[in-house]
């Protein structure tokens, strides 16, 4: 029976089936399907004769935080969970963030607070709530000497583009920092919206890709720079 006659369901040949008689049942007997993409062998070719041709192609390799952020970047695409999708591309830019103090003045009040939390330890019972709750507060004092991760990303963005001459440096840097805050809603809420997601992830590589590009033409190619 060919589709062009009314057709009134569909089953699964392999399986049993109950339908009213008299109605017209299609059973859909294809078997199991695998979808497989590759890349040509020519662009691999070309790709790796690109790479070996760089004049500091092995210093990629040493670089352990760029090392880290490709390998999550080549996670992203065998990821199934478009939230995972989004995280992995997130946490590919973590990977590249360098820590970098706070301003001074901010530094100094740290050590006076963390000054004054010792001088109350000293006058209470080490074993108390009070003294495990001091001393988890001068740890987090401790902890954020360095700017957030949110914007040490940002930074990383901006830095790494405008010296590789791309234009839309600022404009990345923008969109890094709504990503990081939808990276938030992602994390302590548990969802976003589909259509948020889905433009989150878009923006996401494609920063991504052009830090990771940026970043391998710098350390493989020093004193080059190729506007993206």
């Amino acid at each position: 029976m060919g589709f062009k006659d009314p057709v009134d369901g569909f089953i699964d040949g392999g399986q049993p089936a109950v339908y009213p008689t008299g109605k017209r049942i299609v059973a859909e007997t294809a078997g199991s399907v695998t979808a497989l993409m590759t890349t040509p062998v020519a662009d691999v070719i070309n790709f790796f004769r690109e790479g070996i041709s760089f004049p500091e192609s092995a210093k990629v390799i040493d670089d352990a935080k760029l090392r880290v952020a490709l390998e999550l970047w080549g996670a992203y695409f065998t990821e199934i969970s478009a939230n995972a999708r989004f995280l992995t591309l997130v946490m590919a830019l973590e990977a590249l963030a360098i820590g970098t103090p706070r301003t001074q003045l901010v530094l100094d009040l740290q050590d006076k607070w963390k000054k004054e939390i010792e001088a109350l330890e000293k006058n209470i019972d080490p074993d108390s709530d009070d003294a495990v709750s001091l001393n988890a507060l001068k740890n987090d004092l401790e902890s954020r000497r360095e700017q957030s991760i949110g914007r040490q990303i940002r930074t990383l963005v901006f830095n790494t583009l405008h010296t590789n001459g791309d234009r839309d440096a600022k404009t990345m840097m923008r969109k890094t920092a709504q990503l990081y805050k939808h990276r938030g809603t992602l994390v302590h809420k548990g969802k976003l919206k589909s259509s948020v997601l889905g433009k989150c992830t878009t923006d996401a590589k494609n920063i991504v890709e052009c830090v990771l590009r940026a970043r391998f033409l710098q350390k493989a190619k020093p004193g080059v720079t190729t506007a993206i």
